[in-house]
């Protein structure tokens, strides 16, 4: 057991960069073939949307439904990175290929920043993210999850290891990306000022700057997007225009705690079918509110019982012939052992007191399931936060290891 933890935990520079240049090489070829598996087929109704919205926008038809109307149900981000793609070959195949190479791009970030902290666990990185399944088969799907795991970690790396503002401007435009991408990360807006405020050196005032400068970038990446919305849409729509129907799905008499999409909402679609996307996203985002006004208890415990939720291991697809049990075990089997040691980690925070890294990891994780649970949590929407866990799980490891080598068992 001593050799194996020394092994693992204690390595030499060398060896553990031919460990990760061996790992990272296996970790590609693995999603490189999880990705030719799956070829051109799309399994989800929302990979469709995500394909067919590039493919029009590499045909110049704009972002527009099948029959030509504006549209901003979808965010643009995913469909607008995968535009020039579509118009080499209108394959969804080369969106899963993107997906590798971000897939690679966060395990090199994911390397540098627990690298930061434990320098001899970085080389796991690549390991952990071949033991964690869940990741490497989205990325053998046209869904944007692994898009949001690089960029999300691509941008708290940079502004907690960076002062410059040159650094800090392009991680705003980063973030701005993000948002395009996926709107949810619009809520955790505050939390992003932590990370510019605890660069080291610089006082107050010029830390504030460095926050103001980030926002600032990010918002000049969406602020586009959203006059195009006030021009074609005639409304002020941030990014997307499902944002009331996400709520009422999380917040209605037939929501449980894991139903994710899968609410019987009959009859507020009934009446939202004969409505414009505006009117219906203003129409469901009003239902849901007062859903929760009229029953201020039941809404309440369905809050607390989605954040707990957020920790689940059921997938919840949305498409029934995609559901299997050994899915479900299998994302147990990968998933809660890395936030068992997590959790043990933080346990002993007097012990071994917590990195800014770790500070700043931690609060995303956690705080996310809390925003969340404002609509609906499933594993699909944590899977960009479960790259952040990777990162302590490492780290936690680390320590583990100069314990160990202290004498400290």
């Amino acid at each position: 057991m001593t050799s194996l933890i020394k092994n693992l935990l204690m390595v030499d520079a060398p060896t553990a960069r031919r460990r990760y240049l061996i790992t990272l090489a296996l970790l590609v070829l693995a999603t490189l073939a999880v990705c030719l598996a799956s070829g051109n087929q799309l399994r989800y109704h929302d990979e469709r949307d995500y394909v067919e919205l590039a493919i029009r926008l590499a045909q110049g038809q704009g972002y527009v439904l099948a029959d030509g109307t504006p549209t901003a149900l979808r965010p643009p981000g995913y469909p607008f990175l995968l535009a020039p793609l579509m118009a080499l070959a209108e394959a969804p195949l080369l969106a899963k290929l993107l997906n590798v190479i971000f897939l690679a791009g966060f395990v090199v970030v994911l390397q540098r920043t627990v690298a930061k902290v434990t320098p001899q666990t970085a080389w796991m990185a690549p390991l952990f993210v071949l033991a964690y399944p869940m990741l490497v088969y989205t990325a053998g799907t046209a869904y944007p999850q692994v898009v949001c795991t690089a960029l999300f970690l691509c941008i708290i790396y940079l502004t907690l290891h960076h002062a410059s503002l040159r650094v800090l401007a392009g991680a705003g435009l980063l973030y701005g990306v993000l948002m395009l991408v996926s709107p949810s990360f619009q809520l955790l807006a505050p939390l992003f000022a932590i990370a510019p405020w605890t660069v080291k050196p610089g006082n107050w005032s010029s830390r504030l700057v460095r926050v103001v400068v980030f926002y600032v970038a990010g918002a000049c990446v969406v602020a586009p997007w959203v006059a195009r919305n006030a021009v074609v849409m005639h409304a002020l729509i941030p990014i997307s225009s499902n944002g009331g129907n996400n709520l009422l799905l999380g917040n209605s008499a037939h929501t449980t705690a894991n139903s994710g999409t899968d609410v019987d909402l009959r009859e507020q679609y009934a009446v939202g079918d004969q409505l414009d996307e505006v009117a219906q996203n203003r129409y469901y985002q009003s239902e849901a509110l007062k859903w929760m006004r009229e029953h201020p208890s039941d809404a309440l415990v369905l809050y607390v019982q989605k954040a707990i939720n957020y920790f689940n291991y059921q997938p919840n697809l949305s498409n029934a012939g995609e559901r299997t049990n050994w899915q479900a075990v299998l994302i147990a089997v990968t998933y809660y052992p890395l936030l068992a040691i997590v959790l043990i980690r933080l346990a002993f925070w007097r012990r071994v007191p917590l990195s800014r890294t770790e500070v700043v990891l931690t609060a995303f994780y956690f705080i996310n399931g809390l925003l969340a649970a404002i609509f609906f949590t499933r594993v699909r929407f944590r899977i960009p936060f479960d790259g952040l866990l990777m990162a302590l799980a490492a780290m936690a490891l680390g320590h583990a290891g100069r314990l160990w080598a202290q004498g400290r068992r």
